[in-house]
Protein backbone atom coordinates (compact mmCIF):
# COMPACT_ATOMS: atom_id res chain seq x y z
CA UNK A 1 0.00 0.00 0.00
CA UNK A 2 1.30 3.54 -1.26
CA UNK A 3 1.56 5.87 2.14
CA UNK A 4 2.78 9.51 2.60
CA UNK A 5 6.12 7.65 3.54
CA UNK A 6 6.56 6.02 0.56
CA UNK A 7 5.68 9.45 -1.58
CA UNK A 8 8.03 11.55 0.14
CA UNK A 9 11.04 8.96 -0.56
CA UNK A 10 10.22 8.22 -4.24
CA UNK A 11 10.58 12.61 -4.45
CA UNK A 12 13.82 12.08 -2.76
CA UNK A 13 15.04 9.40 -5.00
CA UNK A 14 13.73 11.13 -8.17
CA UNK A 15 15.03 14.89 -7.57
CA UNK A 16 11.07 15.90 -7.24
CA UNK A 17 11.21 19.31 -7.47
CA UNK A 18 7.57 20.30 -8.60
CA UNK A 19 4.61 18.66 -7.01
CA UNK A 20 0.89 18.66 -8.96
CA UNK A 21 -1.88 18.42 -6.85
CA UNK A 22 -4.51 17.32 -9.58
CA UNK A 23 -8.62 17.64 -9.24
CA UNK A 24 -11.15 17.72 -12.21
CA UNK A 25 -13.76 19.97 -12.09
CA UNK A 26 -17.88 19.36 -12.69
CA UNK A 27 -17.44 19.40 -16.61
CA UNK A 28 -14.17 17.14 -16.57
CA UNK A 29 -11.58 19.25 -16.98
CA UNK A 30 -7.99 17.98 -14.84
CA UNK A 31 -6.82 21.03 -12.79
CA UNK A 32 -3.77 20.87 -10.52
CA UNK A 33 -2.26 22.97 -7.84
CA UNK A 34 1.27 23.17 -7.88
CA UNK A 35 3.66 23.44 -4.88
CA UNK A 36 7.19 23.00 -4.35
CA UNK A 37 8.54 19.39 -3.12
CA UNK A 38 9.22 21.17 0.32
CA UNK A 39 5.62 21.72 0.92
CA UNK A 40 4.80 18.11 0.92
CA UNK A 41 4.72 16.65 3.94
CA UNK A 42 2.52 14.27 6.02
CA UNK A 43 0.52 17.16 7.47
CA UNK A 44 -0.67 17.67 3.76
CA UNK A 45 -1.53 14.73 3.49
CA UNK A 46 -3.88 15.26 6.48
CA UNK A 47 -5.13 18.34 6.30
CA UNK A 48 -4.78 19.60 2.61
CA UNK A 49 -4.09 22.18 0.59
CA UNK A 50 -6.82 25.17 0.59
CA UNK A 51 -7.88 26.84 -3.11
CA UNK A 52 -10.62 29.86 -3.71
CA UNK A 53 -13.43 26.86 -5.64
CA UNK A 54 -15.16 29.66 -7.55
CA UNK A 55 -12.55 29.62 -10.18
CA UNK A 56 -13.25 26.57 -11.52
CA UNK A 57 -16.64 25.15 -13.11
CA UNK A 58 -18.63 23.78 -10.70
CA UNK A 59 -17.93 25.16 -7.69
CA UNK A 60 -18.23 28.91 -9.52
CA UNK A 61 -22.01 29.01 -8.09
CA UNK A 62 -21.87 28.04 -4.09
CA UNK A 63 -22.36 30.39 -1.68
CA UNK A 64 -19.23 29.58 0.25
CA UNK A 65 -15.82 29.01 -2.29
CA UNK A 66 -13.19 27.67 0.12
CA UNK A 67 -12.08 24.17 -0.91
CA UNK A 68 -9.46 21.53 0.41
CA UNK A 69 -7.87 19.27 -1.87
CA UNK A 70 -6.60 16.58 -0.16
CA UNK A 71 -3.79 14.15 -1.87
CA UNK A 72 -4.72 10.47 -2.08
CA UNK A 73 -1.08 8.55 -2.09
CA UNK A 74 -2.36 5.58 -3.77
CA UNK A 75 -2.66 7.88 -7.25
CA UNK A 76 0.24 9.44 -6.95
CA UNK A 77 2.90 8.87 -10.05
CA UNK A 78 5.70 10.29 -11.71
CA UNK A 79 4.84 12.72 -14.34
CA UNK A 80 7.06 12.57 -17.15
CA UNK A 81 5.30 15.20 -19.87
CA UNK A 82 6.68 17.98 -18.34
CA UNK A 83 9.48 17.31 -18.78
CA UNK A 84 11.33 17.83 -15.46
CA UNK A 85 10.82 15.60 -12.70
CA UNK A 86 7.08 16.17 -11.11
CA UNK A 87 5.37 14.29 -9.29
CA UNK A 88 1.41 14.10 -10.05
CA UNK A 89 -1.25 13.42 -7.15
CA UNK A 90 -4.71 13.07 -7.35
CA UNK A 91 -6.81 14.75 -4.69
CA UNK A 92 -10.80 14.67 -3.19
CA UNK A 93 -12.51 18.04 -2.74
CA UNK A 94 -13.41 18.40 0.80
CA UNK A 95 -15.71 21.31 1.93
CA UNK A 96 -14.54 22.88 5.11
CA UNK A 97 -17.63 23.78 6.05
CA UNK A 98 -19.27 21.21 6.62
CA UNK A 99 -16.03 19.36 7.15
CA UNK A 100 -16.41 15.88 4.36
CA UNK A 101 -15.99 15.35 0.78
CA UNK A 102 -17.78 17.76 -1.05
CA UNK A 103 -20.95 16.89 -2.70
CA UNK A 104 -20.28 18.27 -6.04
CA UNK A 105 -16.56 16.41 -6.25
CA UNK A 106 -16.90 14.25 -9.07
CA UNK A 107 -14.57 11.97 -7.67
CA UNK A 108 -16.85 11.77 -4.78
CA UNK A 109 -19.64 10.31 -6.30
CA UNK A 110 -17.81 7.83 -7.96
CA UNK A 111 -16.98 6.79 -4.37
CA UNK A 112 -20.42 7.04 -3.83
CA UNK A 113 -21.24 5.09 -6.39
CA UNK A 114 -19.15 2.35 -5.30
CA UNK A 115 -20.30 2.58 -1.75
CA UNK A 116 -23.61 2.31 -2.66
CA UNK A 117 -23.07 -0.90 -5.53
CA UNK A 118 -22.04 -2.69 -2.03
CA UNK A 119 -24.87 -2.01 0.04
CA UNK A 120 -27.35 -3.50 -2.43
CA UNK A 121 -25.38 -6.88 -2.13
CA UNK A 122 -25.45 -7.31 -6.02
CA UNK A 123 -21.96 -7.06 -6.24
CA UNK A 124 -18.77 -6.05 -5.02
CA UNK A 125 -17.38 -4.29 -7.40
CA UNK A 126 -17.60 -3.18 -11.21
CA UNK A 127 -14.97 -2.84 -13.67
CA UNK A 128 -15.18 -0.42 -16.56
CA UNK A 129 -12.71 -1.05 -19.62
CA UNK A 130 -13.11 1.82 -22.07
CA UNK A 131 -12.24 1.82 -25.70
CA UNK A 132 -11.34 5.39 -25.67
CA UNK A 133 -10.91 7.61 -29.80
CA UNK A 134 -9.04 10.17 -30.78
CA UNK A 135 -7.45 12.26 -33.73
CA UNK A 136 -4.58 13.78 -34.77
CA UNK A 137 -3.58 16.64 -36.37
CA UNK A 138 -1.11 19.22 -37.63
CA UNK A 139 -2.39 22.05 -35.93
CA UNK A 140 -5.97 24.43 -36.32
CA UNK A 141 -6.49 26.86 -38.40
CA UNK A 142 -8.59 29.99 -37.41
CA UNK A 143 -10.46 30.32 -40.38
CA UNK A 144 -12.50 32.85 -38.74
CA UNK A 145 -10.34 34.60 -35.95
CA UNK A 146 -12.57 37.53 -35.50
CA UNK A 147 -15.31 34.94 -34.26
CA UNK A 148 -12.52 32.56 -33.13
CA UNK A 149 -13.70 29.69 -34.65
CA UNK A 150 -11.15 26.49 -34.93
CA UNK A 151 -10.83 24.48 -37.49
CA UNK A 152 -8.84 21.19 -37.74
CA UNK A 153 -6.26 21.23 -40.49
CA UNK A 154 -5.79 18.04 -42.17
CA UNK A 155 -2.28 16.05 -41.73
CA UNK A 156 1.04 16.07 -43.36
CA UNK A 157 1.98 12.86 -44.14
CA UNK A 158 5.77 11.65 -43.62
CA UNK A 159 6.37 14.35 -40.65
CA UNK A 160 9.21 13.20 -39.49
CA UNK A 161 8.45 13.97 -34.84
CA UNK A 162 11.23 14.36 -32.43
CA UNK A 163 12.24 11.37 -30.70
CA UNK A 164 10.91 11.22 -26.45
CA UNK A 165 14.23 9.92 -24.61
CA UNK A 166 14.70 9.13 -21.15
CA UNK A 167 11.69 6.08 -20.87
CA UNK A 168 11.73 2.62 -19.90
CA UNK A 169 10.54 0.05 -22.33
CA UNK A 170 6.86 -0.52 -22.08
CA UNK A 171 5.98 -3.37 -20.04
CA UNK A 172 5.09 -7.31 -21.19
CA UNK A 173 1.28 -6.45 -20.57
CA UNK A 174 1.29 -3.63 -23.28
CA UNK A 175 -0.04 -4.92 -26.51
CA UNK A 176 1.09 -2.20 -29.85
CA UNK A 177 -0.71 -3.32 -32.87
CA UNK A 178 1.11 -1.63 -35.91
CA UNK A 179 -0.94 -0.75 -39.34
CA UNK A 180 0.51 -1.63 -42.52
CA UNK A 181 -0.26 0.69 -44.63
CA UNK A 182 0.17 3.42 -42.13
CA UNK A 183 4.43 2.67 -42.26
CA UNK A 184 5.36 5.32 -44.38
CA UNK A 185 3.14 7.74 -41.34
CA UNK A 186 4.33 9.39 -38.32
CA UNK A 187 1.77 7.53 -36.33
CA UNK A 188 3.97 4.34 -35.23
CA UNK A 189 6.68 6.68 -33.79
CA UNK A 190 4.33 8.91 -32.00
CA UNK A 191 1.75 5.36 -30.88
CA UNK A 192 5.41 3.84 -29.62
CA UNK A 193 6.09 6.66 -27.24
CA UNK A 194 2.41 6.76 -26.08
CA UNK A 195 3.18 3.19 -25.04
CA UNK A 196 6.36 3.82 -23.06
CA UNK A 197 5.00 6.80 -21.34
CA UNK A 198 1.64 5.09 -20.33
CA UNK A 199 3.58 2.08 -19.35
CA UNK A 200 5.67 4.35 -16.66
CA UNK A 201 2.95 6.12 -15.73
CA UNK A 202 1.14 2.89 -14.09
CA UNK A 203 -1.80 2.72 -16.99
CA UNK A 204 -2.72 -0.93 -18.24
CA UNK A 205 -3.40 -0.73 -21.50
CA UNK A 206 -4.71 -3.82 -23.87
CA UNK A 207 -3.93 -2.94 -27.10
CA UNK A 208 -3.81 1.03 -29.07
CA UNK A 209 -4.15 1.12 -32.88
CA UNK A 210 -4.75 3.56 -36.12
CA UNK A 211 -8.37 2.68 -36.65
CA UNK A 212 -8.66 1.15 -40.46
CA UNK A 213 -9.54 3.70 -43.26
CA UNK A 214 -9.84 6.55 -40.24
CA UNK A 215 -7.99 9.67 -41.49
CA UNK A 216 -5.49 9.58 -38.70
CA UNK A 217 -7.35 8.78 -35.70
CA UNK A 218 -6.34 6.43 -33.02
CA UNK A 219 -8.02 4.10 -30.48
CA UNK A 220 -6.83 2.90 -27.18
CA UNK A 221 -8.17 -0.08 -25.04
CA UNK A 222 -7.59 0.27 -21.55
CA UNK A 223 -7.95 -2.75 -18.83
CA UNK A 224 -10.74 -3.28 -16.66
CA UNK A 225 -10.25 -1.88 -13.27
CA UNK A 226 -12.79 -0.56 -10.82
CA UNK A 227 -15.44 3.00 -11.52
CA UNK A 228 -12.28 4.82 -9.28
CA UNK A 229 -9.09 3.64 -10.39
CA UNK A 230 -10.45 3.67 -14.09
CA UNK A 231 -11.96 7.14 -13.89
CA UNK A 232 -8.13 8.13 -12.61
CA UNK A 233 -6.48 6.44 -15.11
CA UNK A 234 -8.64 7.89 -18.21
CA UNK A 235 -7.90 11.27 -16.45
CA UNK A 236 -4.20 10.14 -16.75
CA UNK A 237 -4.37 8.73 -20.50
CA UNK A 238 -5.78 12.15 -21.76
CA UNK A 239 -3.33 13.76 -20.00
CA UNK A 240 -0.44 11.98 -21.69
CA UNK A 241 -2.33 11.66 -25.01
CA UNK A 242 -2.32 15.68 -25.26
CA UNK A 243 1.46 15.81 -23.97
CA UNK A 244 3.32 13.48 -26.11
CA UNK A 245 1.37 14.43 -29.22
CA UNK A 246 1.90 18.13 -28.61
CA UNK A 247 5.91 16.93 -28.30
CA UNK A 248 5.73 15.60 -31.37
CA UNK A 249 4.05 18.36 -33.20
CA UNK A 250 0.77 17.07 -33.03
CA UNK A 251 -2.55 18.36 -32.06
CA UNK A 252 -5.05 14.98 -30.15
CA UNK A 253 -8.56 15.86 -29.87
CA UNK A 254 -11.09 13.85 -28.09
CA UNK A 255 -13.68 16.08 -29.58
CA UNK A 256 -16.76 13.88 -30.68
CA UNK A 257 -17.13 15.01 -33.94
CA UNK A 258 -14.08 17.34 -34.78
CA UNK A 259 -15.17 17.84 -38.21
CA UNK A 260 -18.20 17.23 -40.52
CA UNK A 261 -16.36 15.19 -43.00
CA UNK A 262 -14.79 12.44 -40.28
CA UNK A 263 -16.46 9.69 -38.39
CA UNK A 264 -16.74 10.82 -34.38
CA UNK A 265 -14.36 10.01 -31.54
CA UNK A 266 -16.50 7.37 -29.27
CA UNK A 267 -15.33 5.52 -26.42
CA UNK A 268 -17.11 2.55 -26.03
CA UNK A 269 -17.21 0.78 -22.27
CA UNK A 270 -17.40 -2.85 -21.50
CA UNK A 271 -18.72 -3.46 -18.25
CA UNK A 272 -18.62 -6.56 -15.70
CA UNK A 273 -19.75 -7.01 -11.70
CA UNK A 274 -17.99 -8.98 -9.52
CA UNK A 275 -18.98 -10.53 -6.18
CA UNK A 276 -16.36 -12.88 -4.24
CA UNK A 277 -14.02 -12.62 -7.71
CA UNK A 278 -16.87 -14.30 -9.04
CA UNK A 279 -18.25 -13.12 -12.53
CA UNK A 280 -21.88 -11.97 -12.32
CA UNK A 281 -22.59 -11.60 -16.26
CA UNK A 282 -21.79 -15.37 -17.86
CA UNK A 283 -24.90 -17.61 -18.11
CA UNK A 284 -27.28 -19.54 -20.20
CA UNK A 285 -29.16 -16.81 -21.52
CA UNK A 286 -29.00 -14.69 -25.11
CA UNK A 287 -25.53 -14.78 -26.20
CA UNK A 288 -24.32 -16.41 -23.03
CA UNK A 289 -25.70 -14.08 -20.39
CA UNK A 290 -27.26 -14.19 -17.02
CA UNK A 291 -30.40 -12.93 -16.05
CA UNK A 292 -28.57 -10.66 -13.68
CA UNK A 293 -27.05 -9.25 -16.96
CA UNK A 294 -30.23 -8.60 -19.23
CA UNK A 295 -32.07 -7.02 -15.77
CA UNK A 296 -28.22 -4.40 -16.06
CA UNK A 297 -28.98 -3.99 -20.18
CA UNK A 298 -32.58 -2.81 -19.45
CA UNK A 299 -31.83 -0.76 -16.55
CA UNK A 300 -29.13 1.35 -19.05
CA UNK A 301 -32.22 1.19 -22.18
CA UNK A 302 -34.83 2.48 -19.66
CA UNK A 303 -32.44 5.66 -18.69
CA UNK A 304 -30.23 5.86 -21.61
CA UNK A 305 -31.79 9.24 -22.78
CA UNK A 306 -31.01 10.09 -18.88
CA UNK A 307 -27.71 9.19 -18.91
CA UNK A 308 -26.85 10.44 -22.69
CA UNK A 309 -26.68 14.05 -20.27
CA UNK A 310 -23.49 12.50 -19.03
CA UNK A 311 -22.35 10.09 -21.27
CA UNK A 312 -22.56 12.74 -24.28
CA UNK A 313 -22.47 16.08 -22.56
CA UNK A 314 -21.77 18.62 -25.55
CA UNK A 315 -23.57 20.13 -28.13
CA UNK A 316 -21.34 18.50 -30.42
CA UNK A 317 -21.99 14.67 -29.19
CA UNK A 318 -24.89 14.62 -30.85
CA UNK A 319 -23.25 15.46 -34.59
CA UNK A 320 -21.97 11.86 -33.75
CA UNK A 321 -24.91 10.49 -32.82
CA UNK A 322 -26.78 10.36 -36.31
CA UNK A 323 -28.07 7.39 -38.60
CA UNK A 324 -25.93 8.83 -41.09
CA UNK A 325 -22.32 8.73 -39.46
CA UNK A 326 -23.23 5.22 -38.45
CA UNK A 327 -23.78 6.08 -35.16
CA UNK A 328 -25.39 3.87 -31.90
CA UNK A 329 -28.36 5.72 -31.49
CA UNK A 330 -31.21 2.92 -30.99
CA UNK A 331 -32.04 1.92 -27.65
CA UNK A 332 -31.60 -1.76 -28.00
CA UNK A 333 -29.14 -4.61 -27.51
CA UNK A 334 -27.54 -6.82 -29.83
CA UNK A 335 -24.29 -8.94 -30.92
CA UNK A 336 -24.26 -7.80 -34.56
CA UNK A 337 -26.42 -4.65 -35.04
CA UNK A 338 -23.73 -1.44 -34.38
CA UNK A 339 -26.39 0.81 -34.17
CA UNK A 340 -27.63 -0.50 -30.85
CA UNK A 341 -26.74 1.61 -27.96
CA UNK A 342 -25.42 -1.90 -26.13
CA UNK A 343 -23.18 -4.43 -27.98
CA UNK A 344 -22.39 -8.16 -26.28
CA UNK A 345 -19.36 -8.76 -27.54
CA UNK A 346 -18.50 -12.23 -28.76
CA UNK A 347 -14.35 -12.13 -28.84
CA UNK A 348 -13.89 -13.77 -25.48
CA UNK A 349 -13.30 -17.62 -25.70
CA UNK A 350 -13.85 -17.69 -21.66
CA UNK A 351 -17.52 -17.82 -21.47
CA UNK A 352 -17.10 -16.25 -17.46
CA UNK A 353 -15.58 -13.41 -18.89
CA UNK A 354 -18.49 -12.11 -20.27
CA UNK A 355 -19.38 -8.67 -20.69
CA UNK A 356 -21.69 -5.97 -21.85
CA UNK A 357 -20.41 -2.96 -24.10
CA UNK A 358 -22.40 0.27 -24.01
CA UNK A 359 -21.28 2.36 -27.72
CA UNK A 360 -22.90 5.45 -27.26
CA UNK A 361 -20.53 7.01 -24.74
CA UNK A 362 -17.57 9.67 -26.10
CA UNK A 363 -14.51 10.95 -24.50
CA UNK A 364 -16.02 14.25 -24.13
CA UNK A 365 -17.54 12.71 -20.70
CA UNK A 366 -16.32 13.63 -16.91
CA UNK A 367 -15.89 10.09 -16.68
CA UNK A 368 -16.45 9.99 -12.78
CA UNK A 369 -20.20 11.07 -13.52
CA UNK A 370 -20.63 9.28 -16.21
CA UNK A 371 -19.72 5.86 -15.54
CA UNK A 372 -21.44 6.37 -11.89
CA UNK A 373 -24.62 7.29 -13.96
CA UNK A 374 -24.31 3.86 -16.23
CA UNK A 375 -23.78 1.95 -12.93
CA UNK A 376 -26.87 3.41 -10.62
CA UNK A 377 -28.84 2.56 -14.27
CA UNK A 378 -27.44 -0.95 -14.10
CA UNK A 379 -28.54 -1.38 -10.59
CA UNK A 380 -31.81 -0.32 -11.03
CA UNK A 381 -32.04 -2.54 -13.55
CA UNK A 382 -31.44 -5.49 -11.71
CA UNK A 383 -32.79 -4.57 -8.79
CA UNK A 384 -36.29 -3.73 -10.71
CA UNK A 385 -35.66 -7.35 -13.30
CA UNK A 386 -35.98 -4.86 -15.86
CA UNK A 387 -36.17 -6.97 -18.67
CA UNK A 388 -34.38 -5.74 -22.22
CA UNK A 389 -37.05 -7.33 -24.12
CA UNK A 390 -35.71 -9.14 -27.54
CA UNK A 391 -32.51 -8.25 -28.96
CA UNK A 392 -31.98 -6.52 -32.57
CA UNK A 393 -30.84 -8.98 -34.29
CA UNK A 394 -33.04 -9.00 -37.10
CA UNK A 395 -33.40 -5.82 -39.25
CA UNK A 396 -36.34 -4.14 -39.97
CA UNK A 397 -37.80 -4.46 -43.32
CA UNK A 398 -38.58 -0.61 -44.76
CA UNK A 399 -42.47 -1.87 -45.06
CA UNK A 400 -42.82 -3.39 -41.97
CA UNK A 401 -45.73 -2.24 -39.43
CA UNK A 402 -43.31 -3.30 -36.38
CA UNK A 403 -43.26 0.28 -34.32
CA UNK A 404 -40.36 2.01 -34.74
CA UNK A 405 -37.27 1.66 -32.80
CA UNK A 406 -36.67 4.17 -30.20
CA UNK A 407 -33.51 6.58 -30.26
CA UNK A 408 -31.31 8.36 -27.75
CA UNK A 409 -32.05 12.19 -27.74
CA UNK A 410 -31.26 14.13 -30.72
CA UNK A 411 -29.37 17.02 -28.99
CA UNK A 412 -28.04 17.98 -25.47
CA UNK A 413 -31.01 20.18 -24.57
CA UNK A 414 -33.05 16.83 -25.00
CA UNK A 415 -30.68 14.58 -22.96
CA UNK A 416 -30.73 17.51 -20.24
CA UNK A 417 -34.72 17.81 -20.81
CA UNK A 418 -34.28 13.47 -20.08
CA UNK A 419 -32.26 13.98 -16.89
CA UNK A 420 -34.64 16.43 -15.53
CA UNK A 421 -37.60 14.24 -15.71
CA UNK A 422 -35.68 11.23 -15.14
CA UNK A 423 -33.33 11.50 -12.11
CA UNK A 424 -35.08 9.65 -9.81
CA UNK A 425 -32.26 6.26 -9.77
CA UNK A 426 -29.66 8.60 -9.50
CA UNK A 427 -30.26 10.19 -5.72
CA UNK A 428 -30.65 6.37 -4.15
CA UNK A 429 -27.48 6.13 -1.58
CA UNK A 430 -27.14 9.91 -1.87
CA UNK A 431 -25.12 9.24 -4.41
CA UNK A 432 -25.80 12.42 -6.92
CA UNK A 433 -27.38 15.24 -5.33
CA UNK A 434 -30.16 17.54 -6.12
CA UNK A 435 -27.46 19.99 -6.00
CA UNK A 436 -25.27 18.78 -8.37
CA UNK A 437 -27.67 18.00 -10.55
CA UNK A 438 -29.25 21.34 -10.85
CA UNK A 439 -25.25 22.88 -11.07
CA UNK A 440 -24.88 20.27 -14.11
CA UNK A 441 -28.32 21.23 -16.15
CA UNK A 442 -27.72 24.94 -15.27
CA UNK A 443 -24.43 25.39 -16.65
CA UNK A 444 -24.91 23.32 -19.32
CA UNK A 445 -27.74 25.34 -20.54
CA UNK A 446 -26.25 28.75 -19.78
CA UNK A 447 -22.88 28.31 -20.29
CA UNK A 448 -22.95 26.45 -23.87
CA UNK A 449 -26.40 25.41 -25.38
CA UNK A 450 -27.66 29.24 -24.87
CA UNK A 451 -24.50 30.85 -25.92
CA UNK A 452 -23.78 28.35 -28.72
CA UNK A 453 -27.82 29.23 -30.10
CA UNK A 454 -26.85 32.46 -29.90
CA UNK A 455 -23.98 32.21 -32.06
CA UNK A 456 -23.36 32.76 -35.88
CA UNK A 457 -22.09 29.49 -37.37
CA UNK A 458 -19.86 29.99 -40.31
CA UNK A 459 -22.39 27.50 -42.45
CA UNK A 460 -25.10 30.03 -41.76
CA UNK A 461 -22.99 32.81 -43.31
CA UNK A 462 -22.46 30.51 -46.32
CA UNK A 463 -26.08 29.73 -46.56
CA UNK A 464 -27.77 33.02 -45.82
CA UNK A 465 -25.45 35.85 -46.71
CA UNK A 466 -26.68 36.47 -50.08
CA UNK A 467 -30.61 36.33 -49.29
Amino acid sequence: MTTPQKILALCRENDVKTVDIRFVDLPGNWHSLSIPVSRLDEELFENGLGFDGKRFRGWNSVSESDRIAIPQPETAFLDPCDGRPTLSIIADIHDPIAGDNDVCDPRNVAWKTLNFLKTTSIADTAHFGPEVEFYLFDGLLSAHREERLRHPREHNHGLAPPGVAGLNSAEDSVTHVHDSYSTADATPELRHDLLQVMSACGLLVECQQQRLGAQRQMVTALQGQDLVTMSDALMRYKHIVKSISCRHGQTATFMPKPSRTLRGNGMRIQLTLWKEDTPLFAGTEYAGLSELALHAIGGILKHAPCLAAFTNPTTNSYARLLPECEGPVNLDYSRHDAMSVCHIPSHSPVSQDQRIEFRFPDPSCNPYLAFSALLMAVIDGIQNKIHPGDPADTPLSPDTSAPRRETLPISLADALTALQEDHDFLLRGDVFSEDLLDSWIRMKREEEIEPLRRETHPYEVGLYFDV
